[in-house]
């Protein structure tokens, strides 16, 4: 992108988030002129600070000072950073990041089935055709199982799917809804990259107990150079009834801070902007949050960690970990990942003390 396009997408994104001004300083923010100065400041300082993300992780209360606001950061803040670009590549498609995972000999996910026209995995149906994935679903799947595409980020149009209704012709989704198979079948099939579809796993029931039988993920940020990797901060992402998974975008959804050492829980919270809120029990449990130390914890850090060491092309590495009834399983990993996560569930931006140190080092 130019600079002229890169100036006129940012006024585009500025007319856009300054609908959010007056919201923002009732909400304990500056003034409204104040904001828009402060989002062209933060925009061309180092953190290339976006309009979206200055309000949604509320830099714009009255509480911090400036100083404070210049570190927290975007992802274009990245741009600048040496790595590997083609670990990336492997890095977005799960079927390459499992096979990665598997030649280290890392545990990974069952993979029941792939629809493409020419890829296969081992120990999977490969599926040719919608055709193919109809007899699959009709004849041999062993349902419930979790469907999502080859590549894709955010959980976007990913389902856990229950059941098959063969009568109605209908496919029975986790969050209770229905979807007739024809629909299901383009749904998959219209990707061109890819479907895949995997075991459902259960969560510990550790977990259960406080979330319920859905699947709660942590996000582990890696920190990789010559030194060997380091775990940089913990966090865990709870999805709450009616959310089939645990995104923080998910309406409700929680994030909690988790302490680096031990795995409990430091602090958790729910919503953006103005909706931002501590949260100190889970809705639905309605047990404790903070305290709460999760299971398996060593064996995760020690899981994450040497799956970090598989992909040596990437510096900063966000990894989704999945404390399961059998151990700890890593599902994904993550190009630098979202990073307004740690930033809300800090409470602070990134740019300071280690993690500045680290992204200091890996420029040019």
């Amino acid at each position: 992108m130019g600079k002229l396009q890169e100036v006129v997408h940012f006024i585009f994104e500025l007319r856009q988030a300054m609908r959010n001004a007056a919201a923002a300083s009732r909400d304990g923010g500056v003034s409204p002129l104040r904001q828009l100065l402060e989002l062209i400041r933060l925009r061309a300082g180092p953190g290339k600070l976006a309009p979206e993300d200055y309000y949604r992780m509320r830099v714009y209360r009255c509480d911090r000072s400036f100083a404070d606001k210049r570190g927290y950061l975007s992802p274009q803040a990245f741009g600048a950073i040496h790595r590997d670009r083609r670990w990336g590549v492997i890095a977005d498609d799960k079927l390459l990041t499992y096979a990665v995972l598997r030649g280290q000999g890392l545990p990974v996910p069952e993979v029941r089935a792939i629809l493409h026209p020419v890829r296969n995995f081992v120990g999977a149906a490969a599926l040719r055709s919608q055709e193919a994935l109809s007899t699959y679903l009709t004849t041999e799947a062993r349902y419930p199982f979790y469907a999502k595409p080859i590549q894709g980020i955010y959980s976007k149009d990913g389902m856990l799917v229950r059941s098959l209704d063969r009568a109605g012709g209908k496919i029975l989704l986790g969050d209770g809804s229905e979807m007739p198979l024809p629909a299901f079948l383009h749904h998959c099939a219209k990707n061109p990259r890819g479907f895949l579809f995997q075991e459902l796993l259960q969560p510990h029931p550790a977990m259960v107990e406080i979330c319920g039988d859905r699947l709660c993920t942590l996000r582990m940020i890696v920190l990789l150079d010559h030194q060997g990797p380091r775990l940089f901060t913990a966090l865990w992402k709870i999805a709450v009834p009616g959310n089939t998974a645990d995104n923080y975008w998910r309406k409700g959804n929680l994030l909690a801070l988790l302490d680096r050492e031990h795995g409990t829980v430091l602090r958790c919270t729910t919503g953006l902007g103005p909706e931002l809120r501590v949260v100190e029990r889970h809705p639905a449990s309605g047990l404790p949050l903070a305290g709460f130390a999760l299971p398996d914890w060593s064996e995760a850090v020690d899981l994450t960690l040497r799956a970090a060491c598989a992909f040596p092309g990437l510096p900063v590495q966000a990894w989704d970990i999945a404390l399961t009834s059998r151990g700890a399983l890593p599902l994904e990993v993550n190009v630098f990942g979202s990073p307004f996560l740690p930033q809300i569930a800090n409470d602070a931006g990134l740019l300071q003390g280690e993690f500045q140190a680290f992204i200091g080092a890996q420029k040019g």
